[in-house]
C-alpha cells in the first residue's frame, strides 16, 4: 500500500503572489495536455522545472478536496483522493500534499512538489488549490503526478452499451526504462459487477472498447507487461449511465500519537473499505 504524504506547516512570512482560479468540472478523461491551460501565478509553482507543466484535471482534483476540507487540520484519506481523480477526470497517479499558511505561499509545499517532480525523467504535471478560513490562514493542497504515456480524451460519463475509443501514445519509445516504453500494453476493466476483462492494446492504433452493459462505474487501467515487471501506468474511472461521486467530507487529521492496536485495527478497516470500493 503507498501512503500520502501530508506534509503540514505554518508560515507567516511574505512571499510571491499567487493566483489560483477555480477550474469547471473536467467531461472527459485527459492525459494529454492542452496548450496555455496554465493560470496566473502558476509560473511561481513550476520555475525552475524544465519538465513540468500545469493540468486543469489535477488542478480540478485539488479544488475538489479543498472543497471537502471544512477543517484546517483535515487529512487526505486514499479513499477522497481517488474519488477526487474520478470525478476530476484525471488519469494518473498522483500524491497531494497539504500546507497550511497564515496567508503566506505554501513554500514548504512548492519544495515538496518539486523535489516529487524530479524524482523520474517522465514529464510532470503539476497542481494547486486553496481555501482561505476566517482567521486568516489558508489551507494549500497541492498535486503532483508523472506522465508516463499520454491518452486521448475519451468521455467520462457514457449511456448503456456504447463503444469507448482508447487511444495511447508513448512519450520516450527510446527511454533507458523498459516499462516507460508501454510493452505489451493491456487494458484491465473491472465492471460493477462480473469478472475483469483484459483486452490488449495498440500504442500506434485506437482501440474500440465496448461491453458497458451493466450502469455504474467502471475501473479501467492500463498495464505494461515487461519482461521481468509489470506496471500500472494509466487508471481512471469511467461512469456508465451515473454520475461521479464527489470526495466525501475529509476526516480531522491527530497530532497525537496513535496507540498502535488502536491504529493497526484502523488500518486493516480503511483496507477493507478501499477494497469494498
Amino acid at each position: 500500500m503507498k501512503w500520502l504524504l501530508l506534509p503540514i506547516a505554518l508560515f507567516c512570512a511574505c512571499g510571491p503572489k499567487v493566483g489560483i482560479h477555480d477550474a469547471a468540472p473536467s467531461p472527459e478523461v485527459r492525459f494529454r495536455p492542452a496548450s496555455s491551460n496554465a493560470p496566473e501565478g502558476s509560473e511561481w509553482l513550476l520555475a525552475g522545472l524544465e519538465n513540468a507543466q500545469w493540468d486543469l484535471g489535477l488542478e480540478e482534483s485539488t479544488r475538489l478536496l479543498v472543497q471537502a476540507s471544512p477543517d484546517r487540520l483535515a487529512r487526505i484519506s486514499p479513499s477522497a483522493a481517488n474519488k477526487a481523480l474520478a470525478k476530476a477526470g484525471y488519469p494518473g497517479h498522483a500524491r497531494f500534499f497539504l500546507e497550511l499558511t497564515g496567508g503566506a505561499p505554501p513554500e514548504q509545499l512548492r519544495q515538496e512538489l518539486q523535489a516529487a517532480a524530479g524524482q523520474r525523467s517522465q514529464p510532470a504535471d503539476l497542481a494547486l488549490a486553496k481555501r482561505t478560513f476566517g482567521d486568516g490562514t489558508v489551507l494549500w493542497i497541492g498535486a503532483i503526478a508523472h506522465r508516463p504515456v499520454l491518452l486521448d480524451p475519451i468521455p467520462q460519463q457514457i449511456s448503456l452499451d456504447a463503444r469507448v475509443p482508447i487511444g495511447v501514445e508513448v512519450l520516450n519509445p527510446h527511454s533507458a526504462d523498459p516499462l516507460a516504453r508501454l510493452p505489451k500494453p493491456v487494458l484491465f476493466i473491472t465492471p460493477p459487477f462480473g469478472s475483469v476483462r483484459a483486452i490488449p492494446l495498440h500504442t500506434e492504433r485506437t482501440r474500440w472498447v465496448e461491453g458497458f452493459t451493466e450502469p455504474g462505474r467502471y475501473q479501467m487501467e492500463v498495464v505494461a507487461r515487461g519482461d521481468r515487471a509489470t506496471q500500472v501506468v494509466l487508471k481512471w474511472s469511467l461512469f456508465v449511465d451515473s454520475e461521479p461521486p464527489s470526495p466525501e467530507r475529509l476526516k480531522r487529521g491527530s497530532l497525537e500519537n496513535p496507540n498502535p492496536i488502536e491504529a493497526t485495527r484502523l488500518l486493516y478497516e480503511a483496507l477493507n473499505q478501499i477494497r469494498a470500493e
